[in-house]
């Protein structure tokens, strides 16, 4: 996504100057941070890579009150495991740059357009060029600042005629790496033998060496220097430790959070893998908003690239054993196509997904599961039911279905249940001008789509409902059955017909034949309960719909639904 880059990287062999093999030694002096030493011929060099992820690391820079000491009394002051010096500064210790801790600005330093203010703050590092004069960002509570730029954006920067550049000195640079999660710190001896010192291009190339995508340039000379673990690791060229205007910190706080990481890692857990109506379960939520409902991807047959279907899910459903620890609502529920339930044996992978889309979506824990589901039954008995043709690929296109929505039915079977006509090439929705009903326009009939779980269920988007008034000749139209509540696509085993199961109901029946059926003295109350009190004259069946499959679906029953599904309830009309 960067949009500048270096049509020719400096070659760091070239940079370096350096004609021995490095001599690199490495070690761990706190969890999170990396130090690396490196010897060369000419170079003495102490390079720090700190994870800004890793649990309690945060960074503390000056104080109006710790101004004007050494790096090492810097860091006995706020109990760092780390440090380095800061800015350039005056006599008096006033920075060039701005200058912030713990939220309070300090100082005469402002910012100019030689001048780089490297901001902390709530799960944010900001390195911008020094041409920017923006100030520190918004939120930062710690604040170095330094200059040049070295690397922007992953680009050298060049610095041309600025002596400050093109002699060797002694050198301190910050850095962060291309995905924020790494905040790297450079120490480079000069002034004596076999220690040169470097121009700031070196210096970028060491720093892009090692990971940063963002650098800057800060104070150096006598007063470039490293303190890790109470032990000052360089050579300052005074000879001794030189007091500095400002410096910058890493601090441990044990059991705390990672306030400086972008973003915390999405997590969650795939509970169970079954064939059961929301058999596919479990949770996920993201690291940094955990008010907000993140998505699951769930891939059959295969992780994610292998070319296995898949599926996406919202995991905003309520869970109470979440409540908690997460907040409530980040369950997610998912039943698996009938085109997946063959009786084959497959992997079932889920993924939480990050919800700025930056960080990594990672494999559920207690995913991968194996699942193995037979062939579904007919929604109902072949004789309660008419097979309507889908004509070809892009008619079931066109219904927002997939080859993964098709069921094998056993042939004899399929066979049993009566032909219709075929199903309209696409479909056609539409409500009366006067009325709140929505309806599929089939042939020369209005067919009544129950409710909104039903319109999810079916993937048909309320955007595409046409208002009709009575010059249009579909305002006339008679209303038949209502349509079919679910979806179900199938084709006989050895057939490559595909249907869709329509009820076989006439038009006027007033179905009352079990507890399923809302009849004349029916009503669904304000809390859902089915009672006697008058009712819908439509005789609408009530179905428990797949919430999964609907948060799955293009559509969503949305809050302008819900008005409507009250006016529904409350209807009187014959059907």
């Amino acid at each position: 996504m960067w949009t500048r880059r270096l049509a020719k990287p400096f070659a760091l062999s070239l940079l370096l100057s350096t004609t021995a093999v490095a001599a690199d030694s490495e070690s761990t002096p706190f969890a999170g941070g990396r130090l690396l030493h490196r010897v060369t011929s000419n170079q003495d060099l102490w390079v720090l890579r700190v994870d800004l992820c890793a649990a309690g690391v945060d960074v503390v820079t000056t104080s109006s009150a710790l101004k004007g000491r050494t790096v090492s009394s810097f860091a006995g002051a706020v109990a760092a495991v780390a440090a380095v010096n800061g800015d350039f500064f005056s006599p008096s210790f006033s920075t060039d740059g701005p200058a912030m801790s713990d939220g309070v600005s300090w100082g005469a330093g402002r910012d100019h357009t030689y001048v780089t203010p490297i901001s902390f703050g709530p799960h944010m590092v900001d390195i911008p060029h020094h041409n920017n004069e923006g100030g520190p960002a918004p939120g930062a509570r710690m604040v170095v600042s330094g200059h040049p730029t070295l690397l922007d954006e992953g680009g050298v920067v060049g610095n041309p005629g600025d002596p400050l550049c093109t002699n060797r000195h002694p050198r301190t640079a910050v850095g962060i790496s291309a995905d924020h999660r790494t905040l790297i710190l450079a120490t480079v001896d000069g002034r004596r033998s076999g220690a040169a010192g470097m121009t700031c291009p070196e210096l970028a190339a060491l720093m892009a060496e090692f990971g940063a995508n963002d650098a800057v340039n800060m104070d150096g000379g006598g007063s470039s220097t490293m303190v890790v673990g109470g032990a000052v690791k360089n050579r300052p060229s005074d000879g001794s430790q030189r007091t500095v205007g400002n410096h910058l910190g890493i601090v441990l706080r044990p059991g705390s959070d990672t306030p400086l990481c972008p973003e915390r890692q999405a997590v969650g857990v795939l509970d169970v893998a079954s064939c059961d109506v929301d058999g596919i379960a479990g949770w996920a939520a993201d690291g940094d908003d955990l008010n907000a409902a993140t998505d699951v991807h769930i891939y059959v047959g295969g992780p994610a690239g292998s070319g296995a279907p898949g599926f996406n899910v919202s995991a905003g459903r309520h869970r109470e054993d979440l409540c908690g620890f997460l907040g409530c609502n980040h369950g997610f529920a998912f039943t698996l196509p009938n085109g997946l339930r063959d009786d084959v044996a497959r992997d079932v992978y889920a993924y939480v997904i990050d919800i700025p889309g930056s960080g990594p979506n990672p494999l559920l824990a207690q995913a991968p599961q194996r699942l193995q589901c037979a062939a579904p039954d007919l929604p109902a008995p072949a004789s309660a039911l008419r097979r309507r043709h889908i004509v070809d690929p892009s008619s079931l296109a066109a219904w927002r279905l997939s080859g993964t929505d098709i069921a094998v039915v056993d042939a004899a079977v399929a066979a049993d249940v009566g032909e219709s006509t075929p199903l309209p090439h696409s479909p056609e929705l539409v409500r009366r001008v006067d009325d709140a009903a929505v309806f599929v326009v089939d042939g020369d009939t209005l067919r009544w789509v129950r409710d909104p779980t039903s319109l999810a269920a079916w993937r048909f988007p309320v955007d595409s409902i046409a208002v009709i008034d009575d010059g249009d000749p579909r305002f006339a139209f008679a209303e038949g059955s209502p349509w079919p509540a679910l979806p179900f696509v199938f084709r006989g085993a050895g057939d490559n017909a595909v249907y869709v199961a329509d009820d076989a109901v006439a038009e006027d029946d007033d179905i009352d034949d079990d507890d399923s059926v809302i009849d004349d003295e029916d009503v669904i109350g304000d809390d859902g309960v089915i009672g006697d009190d008058g009712g819908n004259e439509r005789g609408e069946r009530v179905v428990e719909v797949d919430a999964a499959s609907c948060a799955a679906s293009t559509a969503s029953a949305g809050a302008t639904w819900v008005g409507l599904m009250l006016v529904l309830l409350r209807r009187r009309r014959a059907a």
